[in-house]
């Protein structure tokens, strides 16, 4: 959004001319606060001034000022008028808007929120002490899940009950998230789909495109590797579904392989290496310069179907001064191991 834009609209939310989903707060990142300070320009001072006597630092009285120009922006109300209700009520849809949009960032928004209603309190806005109301993360995944269809969650719980027998924890974990994310955006756009079966390609599409758009937990966009990781993780649930005969598959796997593949270029210089080791053990296979001249272990490798990462480690091991010189003999070569 055009700078001067985001601004005007800033302005029109913290004048109360606006009224704006906790999504847009939450994904936008309006500056309220700075526009309400310079319309309530008294009660931002006494704001300040008692965070300071309950012994807030500069940077935290900010995030709790910030988080009341949200629950300003909600609720409709000035900052003098807001009740406990009104914070009550502003903390679980924003809470719930940054599960949906920053996932993971849900802990500095109630933190603020918290010490927002000291501050209200001893400020003589509210008449009600603050009082812890967080939600635990696995409260959260509850809520979560129950979004999703029955049938649909039981088979994907018995997938990750399943998963959780061959693979580390943190990899489920990790697994159970996307499915979790995926799961609940189907349900959210199609409630047709009631099933894992009912899932197609035209889901797998739209969820690339929301995550393409969404924006990460430390801001701006997803990292590609983010969602080629989410994208891999459906892929092996759908496959391994159809692998085990399970009723509930899909007919066939609505994510290609193309979706999540990623060239790991470290990994492969590691397998490059092992492969060229290996090749170096084996130089009596090689013709009868042996290891004198790159271009014969170039020829040897062809024969063997190395790729050129094997072939540049066996030259970098047997001729550590003839680093560069011979890359144009490597390029025919493909990329297989």
């Amino acid at each position: 959004m055009n700078v001067v834009v985001h601004r005007f609209v800033s302005w029109l939310i913290a004048t109360r001319r606006l009224r704006p989903s906790p999504d847009y707060l939450v994904a936008r990142r309006p500056r309220l606060g700075i526009s309400l300070a310079r319309h309530w320009s008294a009660f931002h001072a006494s704001f300040m001034t008692t965070a300071a006597a309950l012994g807030f630092s500069l940077l935290v009285a900010r995030a709790q000022w910030a988080a009341l120009g949200q629950v300003c922006a909600l609720t409709g109300n000035p900052p003098e008028r807001l009740t406990h209700a009104d914070l009550d009520a502003a903390r679980d849809v924003l809470l719930a808007a940054v599960e949906r949009h920053r996932h993971g960032a849900g802990h500095d928004l109630s933190t603020a929120i918290y010490g927002l209603e000291a501050t209200l309190f001893h400020a003589g806005v509210t008449d009600q002490l603050p009082r812890k109301r967080g939600t635990s993360k696995a409260d959260v995944r509850a809520a979560q899940w129950a979004r999703v269809p029955l049938v649909m969650r039981t088979t994907m719980a018995d997938y990750l009950a399943q998963l959780g027998t061959t693979l580390r924890p943190g990899r489920v974990k990790n697994v159970e998230a996307t499915l979790r994310e995926f799961a609940g955006f189907v349900a959210d756009r199609d409630p047709a789909a009631v099933r894992v079966a009912d899932l197609g390609r035209r889901h797998v599409e739209a969820y690339k495109l929301w995550l393409a758009e969404r924006p990460a937990a430390g801001g701006g966009p997803l990292h590609r590797h983010t969602i080629r990781d989410r994208l891999s993780a459906l892929r092996g649930f759908f496959t391994r579904l159809l692998e085990w005969d399970v009723a509930d598959a899909p007919a066939k796997v609505p994510v290609l392989a193309a979706d999540g593949r990623r060239r790991h270029r470290k990994r492969l210089r590691a397998a490059g290496r092992r492969a060229g080791v290996g090749l170096l053990a084996r130089r009596d296979e090689l013709p009868e310069h042996g290891l004198a001249q790159p271009s014969s272990v170039v020829a040897r490798a062809e024969e063997l179907h190395l790729g050129h990462w094997a072939v540049g480690a066996v030259i970098a091991l047997a001729h550590p001064q003839l680093p560069q010189r011979f890359d144009h003999c490597l390029s025919p070569l493909p990329i297989d191991c």
